[in-house]
């Protein structure tokens, strides 16, 4: 009975998607992926197989790196100095961290600028 319980709840869950699978089929999806999901294996994994489903019901997802402490790691291993410039999702710019200790337009302390 168990099994039957699971398939009636992804049953219910697709029933729920399927206006927003029908609404943007065909459609670009934009995946910003960053920060946490990047260094935790078992978030990775979800990311991607999410990532896989929005293709299979025919969305055309693009993952965009969202850069953060991890960006800034390869930056500096390249020897140049991270500078946190980015807008918000509504265009204007982000006034927070950046996900690498610097706040929007700051450089490291001993950075050329």
């Amino acid at each position: 009975m168990e099994l039957d319980q699971g398939i009636m709840q992804k049953a219910e869950v697709l029933i729920e998607a399927l206006p927003y699978i029908q609404r943007f089929n065909r459609k670009i999806i934009v995946v910003k992926y960053g920060g946490s999901a990047m260094v935790d294996e078992e978030l990775k994994r979800q990311v991607i197989q999410d990532v896989v489903l929005l293709k299979l019901v025919g969305f055309k997802p693009i993952i965009v790196h969202v850069g953060g402490k991890e960006i800034s790691k390869w930056v500096e291993k390249a020897g140049m100095d991270p500078v946190c410039k980015r807008a918000s999702g509504n265009g204007r710019p982000h006034h927070g961290n950046c996900g690498n200790g610097l706040k929007q337009g700051q450089q490291k302390p001993g950075a050329a600028g």
